[in-house]
């Protein structure tokens, strides 16, 4: 199916999002530090990426350490810092998107022209490791300011 195909007005939480790649970010920025969020306070935060209850939120008893909360993948270093990777992809006909969240606040958002290859892969399916392999291993220092304060955790 073509670009365009979809009824983008009809939609709210899927596909209602229109943003480029750096407004992705400072949404991301913005849960950098779950105790001092300026778009949710801590209790709704911990809630959007709380581990399903009962059975779904465990493995072999044990609470799970990578879960998906209310449209979060979400991966646990420590709840009781507020340490989480998380991410979140999508995709209609045309577009396929990625953002991630890293526990160590370097977030990072891709978006395609391209909702996938020829064979219906994605492409941020191809990418995302890449991307967390440079980020781990070449980035040695993130730019202050407005947009990217330095938090301890």
């Amino acid at each position: 199916m073509p670009y365009g195909v979809e009824c983008i007005e009809s939609m709210d939480a899927n596909g209602g999002w229109i943003a480029t790649a750096p407004q992705l970010v400072r949404f991301l920025d913005a849960f950098n530090d779950i105790r001092q969020s300026k778009l949710l306070d801590e209790a709704s935060i911990r809630a959007m990426l709380g581990r399903p209850p009962g059975a779904l939120g465990l493995d072999n008893g044990k609470p799970q350490m990578s879960y998906y909360a209310c449209g979060w993948e979400v991966r646990v270093f420590s709840e009781q810092r507020g340490a989480f990777n998380k991410s979140h992809s999508g995709g209609l006909r045309g577009s396929n998107t990625f953002m991630f969240a890293r526990q160590d606040r370097i977030n990072w958002a891709i978006l395609f022209n391209s909702d996938g290859d020829r064979t219906g892969k994605n492409f941020s399916d191809d990418i995302v490791a890449p991307l967390n392999a440079i980020a781990t291993s070449q980035i040695k220092d993130w730019p202050e300011g407005d947009l990217y304060p330095k938090v301890a955790l």
